[in-house]
C-alpha cells in the first residue's frame, strides 16, 4: 500500500517576491491563522516518541514504523482502530534535528503540493501551539493513486520548532469529507512538546 511520505528536511532556496516591505518573510504563511487547538487530557494510548514529544493515540491504533529517509530523524505511521480498507485515518509523524524549520519546511511543502494536479483546496496558515517557538498548519484535499483506483483524501499537517532545536511535522490523511472530529485529527492535537 503505497502512503504519503514525509520530507523533514526539504532543500528550500527560493527567495520569494520583492516585496515593498523588506521586513516581511517570503516564506511566511498566507492563509487566516489556524482555529487547530492542543486537546489536552485526551483518551487512549499515550505515546512518548523522544525530544520531549509525545502525542495520544485511540486504543486499538497500530503503530507502523518507517524508515527515514532523512538521516537523524524519526519517522512512525498509526494507522487509527477505525482504519477502512484503504487504511484511512492514518496519522504520521517525523521529527529530529533539521536546519529546516516549520516555516520553510511548510512552505517547501506548500509550494510541491499546490504545482501538483492531484491536490486542491490547499491552505497554510500560522497557528500558536502550547511548547512550540514556531508552528504552521496547512490543509488540504489530495487525490492518491492506488491498485484499487484513484481516491481522494482530506489532510492536514502542523509543522512545528521546538525549543530544544527539534523540528517535526504530523500529518493526518483521511477519506475526503471526514477530516473534522476523525481519529486522527483528535490525535494530531494532542501533540505534546516539552
Amino acid at each position: 500500500m503505497a502512503v504519503a511520505s514525509i520530507a523533514l528536511a526539504a532543500g528550500c532556496s527560493g527567495t520569494g517576491n520583492a516585496t515593498d516591505d523588506a521586513t516581511k518573510d517570503p516564506f511566511a504563511p498566507t492563509g487566516a491563522p489556524s482555529e487547530f487547538e492542543q486537546i489536552a487530557g485526551a483518551e487512549g494510548e499515550d505515546v512518548p516518541l523522544g525530544s520531549g514529544l509525545s502525542v495520544v493515540v485511540p486504543a486499538g491504533s497500530t503503530a507502523e514504523p518507517v524508515v527515514s529517509k532523512v538521516a537523524g530523524s524519526e519517522f512512525v505511521m498509526y494507522r487509527m482502530p477505525d482504519a477502512d480498507a484503504e487504511g484511512f485515518p492514518v496519522l504520521q509523524l517525523s521529527w529530529g534535528k533539521s536546519d529546516v524549520g516549520a516555516i520553510e519546511g511548510s512552505w517547501t511543502h506548500e509550494t510541491t503540493m499546490t504545482a501538483s494536479k492531484v491536490v486542491s483546496d490547499y491552505e497554510r496558515s500560522s497557528v500558536t501551539w502550547p511548547g512550540a517557538d514556531v508552528a504552521v498548519t496547512a490543509t488540504w484535499t489530495e487525490e492518491i493513486a492506488r491498485d484499487s483506483g484513484t481516491i481522494v483524501a482530506d489532510a492536514a499537517a502542523l509543522w512545528f520548532d521546538a525549543p530544544d532545536g527539534t523540528k517535526g511535522v504530523v500529518m493526518v490523511f483521511v477519506q475526503e469529507g471526514t477530516l473534522e472530529g476523525s481519529t486522527a485529527l483528535d490525535a494530531l492535537q494532542t501533540l505534546t512538546i516539552g
